[in-house]
């Protein structure tokens, strides 16, 4: 059997073909496994909202109380405030009418109002605060899709390598 150019170059050829199907194998490994890496990024990601959204609902809350006690301590320093005023006008022997009856009609409404927007702005700061939670929620929901589509690309990435290396081997 003589060995002529042409035996040469098909050793060459196959050659080339072994070297082209791993090197179709290791370009779908490596870009597989950068994208299982993203999904792991993406899955950290959502438990960090995950923790965000209970934060949030947390701080809702408590802001819910801190306005209660707001309204609470606003109600007691206005009927304290009022309860003196009685007690001037009676301590200098006047009656509850006119001008007296005037000034704390005056007194409970302003009391009434203070306590309404304490309690609005309590129930807009909740809001905001579940708002945020929603938010949250959303993020870390959509952090777990891209995880699993990452996951899905990289699965597909690794069986595309497969043929392109398996269509190399057989004779490219």
């Amino acid at each position: 059997m003589a060995f002529g150019n042409a035996t040469f170059q098909g050793i060459g050829g196959g050659v080339q073909d072994i070297f082209a199907g791993m090197a179709a194998e290791i370009k779908s490994e490596g870009q597989a496994n950068a994208l299982r890496m993203k999904a792991k990024g993406s899955r950290l990601q959502a438990d960090q909202f995950d923790k965000s959204a209970k934060f949030s609902a947390f701080n809702a809350d408590v802001s819910l109380i801190n306005s209660d006690l707001k309204t609470v301590a606003a109600e007691r320093a206005a009927y304290l405030g009022i309860g003196s005023m009685q007690s001037d006008i009676a301590g200098a022997g006047f009656g509850e009418g006119g001008s007296a009856e005037d000034l704390l009609r005056d007194s409970l409404t302003q009391s009434a109002l203070q306590a309404s927007v304490i309690e609005f702005q309590g129930l807009v700061e909740e809001a905001g605060y579940r708002e945020q939670a929603s938010a949250y929620t959303t993020s870390a929901n959509v952090s777990r899709l891209s995880a699993a589509a990452d996951e899905m690309s990289a699965q597909y990435i690794l069986e595309a390598g497969e043929k392109e290396a398996l269509g190399a081997y057989i004779g490219g």
